[in-house]
C-alpha cells in the first residue's frame, strides 16, 4: 500500500498480491485442482502400482549365455584328457593372455 491507501495495480486492500498464486494452488499439467489431490491417509489412488515391465528378452539372454559357458568340454592338458566347463576354459585363455601382455 501507498501512503494515500490506493491498492497497487494486481494488490489487494488486504496487501495480498493477485498475480502470484500459493504454489499449492497452482493448476497445471501434473498438479490437479487442490480439492481433487490425494490427501495423506486416504487410500492409494493407484494400489496395484506401475506394472512391470516385460524383461524376458533380458532373461533369455542370461538363461542361453548360462547354458552355453556350463557346457563342458574335453581338453587335452598335461597329455590328460580333462572335462572342462566353457566358462572355465574362457577365463583360463583370457588369464593366460593376460600374463602373456596381449
Amino acid at each position: 500500500m501507498t501512503d494515500n491507501d490506493e491498492p497497487l495495480s494486481g494488490e489487494k486492500p488486504d496487501g495480498r498480491n493477485e498475480s502470484t498464486p500459493d504454489e499449492n494452488d497452482k493448476v497445471g499439467p501434473g498438479r490437479p485442482p487442490k480439492k481433487h489431490r490425494w490427501k495423506k491417509g486416504d487410500p492409494s489412488p493407484n494400489p496395484k502400482g506401475r506394472p512391470r515391465t516385460n524383461h524376458s528378452i533380458d532373461t533369455d539372454m542370461k538363461q542361453f549365455l548360462e547354458t552355453a559357458l556350463a557346457q563342458k568340454v574335453k581338453v587335452t592338458k598335461e597329455n590328460k584328457q580333462v572335462l572342462l566347463t566353457k566358462a572355465s576354459m574362457g577365463i583360463e585363455q583370457l588369464v593366460n593372455a593376460f600374463a602373456k601382455g596381449d
